[in-house]
């Protein structure tokens, strides 16, 4: 095991904030751990899992909170994962196995070193996304008879990605609600030009690479590092030839904008991309 710093019980620590661990325990249910997945023997914890560090409903303020709203929703979830972590490897009422499996880790001793191992930052995974006048949806993301795309400057390749949004009662028992994942009828799809630009009587000025027009599940398939990058290499792209032009955004010939990105190694044919079957 590599150097970590010990995650300590946090000051104010409220063990009823847990009691659906202690009951999903209790019923049976197998408590998430760790695997070292990374470099270095660390992991990723994901909180794709039926119980983990995910606060679902917590985080609704965030999109318009000002900056007091969001440092209050950012300490609560900190101290909520930090508790969490400490009481999976420490409280009695956890099942001996999976305190086991969690006593060995802890926060890296060689990251966020002057804030105590933990990050800066939340994880946003979905907040604002832009309305225009096309939109992005679940039949672009499709691996049988997608919507077509007459301006792709982008291809996504993610399935439909998204975490539950609110844990309910269902039938009498706790239920995550809101989780997609599809394994086997995504397919790549080209990002139209259009879903960057806001209606034309909005702005006329305005691209966007990470909060494109697009629903709440086809954004889960968008939203990743690498899909953004080619995002952003589009609008930068695009709002050079504006420049060069003086041309509106949304009267940029989408050929003139196509072939500049080809030339410069963008992909934007699904041909050339590998095959998922």
């Amino acid at each position: 095991m590599f150097a970590r710093r010990p995650i300590p019980k946090p000051s104010g620590f409220n063990r009823t904030k847990y009691e659906i661990y202690f009951r999903y325990a209790r019923a049976g249910g197998k408590l998430w751990t760790p695997a070292a997945k990374l470099p270095n023997g660390k992991t990723d914890l994901g909180s794709w899992h039926d119980l983990s560090a995910n606060l679902y409903g917590m985080n609704r303020e965030w999109p318009n909170g000002h900056y007091a709203t969001r440092e209050r929703i950012f300490r609560e979830h900190r101290e909520f994962t930090q508790g969490l972590l400490w009481l999976l490897a420490n409280d009695p009422e956890i099942p001996a196995e999976t305190r086991t499996a969690w006593r060995d880790w802890g926060l890296p001793k060689d990251e966020f070193t002057d804030n105590g191992g933990w990050p800066r930052q939340l994880y946003v995974r979905d907040g604002r996304r832009m309305v225009s006048d096309y939109v992005i949806t679940e039949h672009h993301t499709r691996r049988l008879n997608p919507a077509p795309v007459a301006d792709p400057v982008a291809v996504a390749y993610w399935p439909t990605d998204t975490h539950s949004v609110r844990r309910i009662v269902k039938d009498g028992a706790a239920y995550n609600e809101g989780f997609v994942f599809d394994d086997d009828h995504w397919g790549p799809f080209g990002i139209s030009y259009r879903a960057l630009l806001p209606r034309p009587g909005e702005a006329a000025n305005l691209l966007t690479a990470t909060c494109p027009s697009a629903s709440h599940v086809a954004y889960g398939a968008i939203r990743l590092e690498q899909t953004f990058m080619s995002l952003g290499q589009a609008a930068g792209t695009a709002a050079g030839l504006a420049i060069e032009h003086r041309q509106p955004l949304w009267t940029l010939p989408y050929d003139q904008l196509g072939e500049r990105l080809r030339r410069d190694g963008q992909i934007l044919s699904l041909s050339l991309v590998p095959s998922l079957r």
